[in-house]
C-alpha cells in the first residue's frame, strides 16, 4: 500500500550556553498525546540540543508516574526545565505536574500532539524494542489511549493553569516548534 513519507526530525546540534550562561526562567514543558504521536522524538531533540536547559522525563524509561514526578522535581531543583514525556492523556494524569509547578510558582507550557490515529498506529507497530508496548499490542494500546484521550483545550486552559497551549498536528509542525524551543 501507499505509505506516507514523513519528514525526518531536524538535525539537532548542541547549542552551548550563551555569554550570559543559563539565563532562563525554568518552566515545565508538558507533552500530551497518544503513543506514537512524536512526543519522545520532540523531548529527545530538546534534551540533545540544550542539555543545560531541558531534561527529558520519560515514563517508559522511569517506569511510573511517581518516578516521573520525582525526576521533574530533581530537574527543577537543578534549575532545568523538565520535559514531561508521557501521554498525559487526561486532567488527572496532568494534575500532579501542574501542582509541582504551582508550588514553585513557575509556568507550565503544554504541547498537544494531535497526529492522525493511523499515523500513531503505524509508528507504534513499526517500533522495535519499545520498553512498554510489546509487539502485537500496539493497536490495542493506542486505540484504548485514543478513546480516553482528553487533551487540554483552549477553553480549559484557565482551569488547568497552562501558561501556553500549542497544538502540533504533523511532523513538520512538531519539527518547527522543536526548533523554536531550541534556537
Amino acid at each position: 500500500g501507499f505509505v506516507l513519507r514523513e519528514p525526518p526530525p531536524p538535525a539537532i546540534r548542541y547549542v552551548p550556553p550563551g555569554r550570559d550562561g543559563r539565563a532562563f526562567e525554568p518552566f515545565v514543558l508538558m507533552l500530551v498525546g497518544v503513543p506514537g504521536s512524536g512526543k519522545s522524538v520532540f523531548a529527545s531533540g530538546l534534551a540533545a540540543g540544550k542539555p543545560w536547559k531541558y531534561r527529558r522525563v520519560n515514563q517508559d524509561d522511569l517506569g511510573n508516574r511517581r518516578a516521573c514526578e520525582e525526576a521533574a522535581v530533581r530537574a527543577l531543583n537543578e534549575g532545568l526545565c523538565p520535559v514531561i514525556d508521557r501521554c498525559n492523556f487526561d486532567v488527572a494524569n496532568r494534575r500532579t505536574f501542574l501542582e509541582i509547578a504551582e508550588r514553585r510558582r513557575i509556568r507550565v507550557e503544554a504541547v498537544v500532539f494531535t497526529y492522525p490515529l493511523a499515523v500513531c498506529l503505524r509508528r507504534c507497530e513499526g517500533r522495535k524494542d519499545h520498553p512498554t508496548i510489546l509487539p502485537g499490542m500496539a493497536k490495542e494500546v493506542v486505540k484504548r489511549m485514543a478513546k480516553n484521550f482528553s487533551p487540554p483545550l483552549p477553553n480549559r486552559v484557565i482551569r488547568e493553569n497552562f501558561s501556553s497551549l500549542r497544538t502540533v498536528k504533523d511532523v513538520q509542525e512538531a519539527n518547527d516548534l522543536m526548533l523554536e524551543y531550541l534556537y
